[in-house]
């Protein structure tokens, strides 16, 4: 598959793409290798996905212009493409209203489910239980 505008990045077996609190600016694309979504970290770490080639992550945060909700780190030598939020921002202001309004609906609800947590509150789709909001997922000791 061929991407408009795109530019690429390469990261190695182990790499971090980004971390669980990160700011989101950019989404990725899979070209080559795999990615690993989790959240929280040590006895508590969950892994949520294996992202593959052609498959999108890192889009939620950039949407809805809020911190990563979940880590992304590289399972082996990998090839992304870098959706930058300047190339999606503008066709989420040309959705229309209804569509806008499910698109957020649905990422409030997938955060709340990916982490077992609370109803919205003062316009944060979702926050981590207290005991993990601290926690640093770059602190586990792994490759990176």
């Amino acid at each position: 598959m061929q991407y408009k505008e795109a530019k690429t990045r390469r990261y190695k077996k182990g790499q971090l793409v980004f971390a669980e609190g990160d700011e989101a600016f950019e989404a990725f694309i899979v070209l080559l290798g795999s990615v690993e979504i989790s959240i929280g970290v040590g006895k508590s770490r969950k892994v949520l996905d294996v992202i593959t080639e052609n498959q999108m992550f890192g889009e939620m945060g950039v949407i809805a212009d809020i911190p990563r909700t979940a880590t992304g780190r590289c399972l082996e030598d990998t090839e992304l493409v870098v959706v930058d939020r300047s190339l999606i921002e503008p066709k989420i202001r040309e959705m229309d209203p209804y569509i806008r309004y499910l698109m957020d609906s649905l990422i409030s609800r997938l955060v709340r489910t990916s982490h077992g947590i609370r109803p919205e509150r003062k316009g944060v789709p979702g926050e981590l239980p207290e005991d993990d909001s601290a926690l640093d997922p770059r602190d586990e000791g792994e490759s990176k």
